[in-house]
This record gives structure tokens, sequence and C-alpha cells, in this order.
């Protein structure tokens, strides 16, 4: 089992895919939870490859943010309406993706944190007529970032 383990791990850190590594070194993916729960040193060793991972797409997201602004014929980069740099989406989704999956303990995930933003935006809620009932998750983003924006 301990070659098996060396495999996966070599292989995960490779590829950055469980499933391939599962089926290289012969661990069914059931059993990489069980060892990942018992073996303290693959767990930490399982863990630091994802953290490389998260370096990989911090730095790509870093990367695209400050060099990839679309910009015009001039040269000049072009901003949208709210005043925000244009960038390439599509390397920016990518690295959103593995983060919000694998950089959870960094602070990024899948889901907005409402907390903030419902605590923010709390004064308008019950400053303002609304029926509770039809105020949207979206609504409620609004109204925060349109109070943290004023």
């Amino acid at each position: 089992m301990e070659e098996k383990k060396e495999i996966f791990l070599k292989e995960y850190a490779k590829n950055l895919n469980v499933t391939n590594a599962c089926e290289k070194s012969g661990i069914p993916r059931s059993t990489l939870y069980s060892l990942k729960k018992k073996n303290k040193d693959f767990k930490e060793r399982f863990d630091a490859i994802e953290e490389t991972m998260c370096d990989i797409a911090e730095s790509v997201l870093y990367r695209t943010l400050k060099n990839s602004v679309i910009r015009d014929d001039f040269g000049v980069p072009i901003k949208d309406d709210e005043g925000d740099y244009v960038s390439d989406k599509n390397a920016i989704d990518c690295a959103k993706f593995i983060l919000a999956r694998k950089g959870k303990s960094r602070g990024y995930g899948e889901t907005l944190n409402l907390t903030a933003e419902i605590n923010a935006s709390k004064n308008i809620l019950e400053s303002q007529a609304f029926d509770a009932e039809i105020i949207t998750a979206e609504e409620i983003k609004r109204l925060a970032m349109s109070k943290v924006k004023s």
C-alpha cells in the first residue's frame, strides 16, 4: 500500500487530477478518502499538493488581472460602465473555478458571503418598505453593494 500511496501522490502532483491519480496508483477513490482520514502524513502531503494548486491558480489570477486588461487601439485600458478595467474572462474564470473549490482555507468559495452584505444593508432593508418574502439574494447584494459604494 505504501508504494500505491507514493504513486498516487506523484501522479496527483503531476496532473492535479484525483481520478487519474487513483487509476494510475490502483487506489479506489473511496479508499483515498479513508486514507486521508486515517493517515496524517498522507493527508498532509495531499493537502500540500492542493495548496500548490491554489498557488498556481492565484498566480494565474493575479497575472491575468495585471497583464490581460483589454486595451483600445491606442493602448489605453478599457473600463466598463462601473469604471472597472475589462479583463480576459476565460483565464479569470478558470482560476476562480479552482480557487472556489480548493482555496476555501484561503477565503475563496463558490457561494456569496452574504453575512457582511446583509449586515451592511440591514439599515437599507429597515429603512425601505420591502416585502421580505419577495426580495431576492441578488437584490440584497445589489443594495448592499450600493451602500458600500456610497
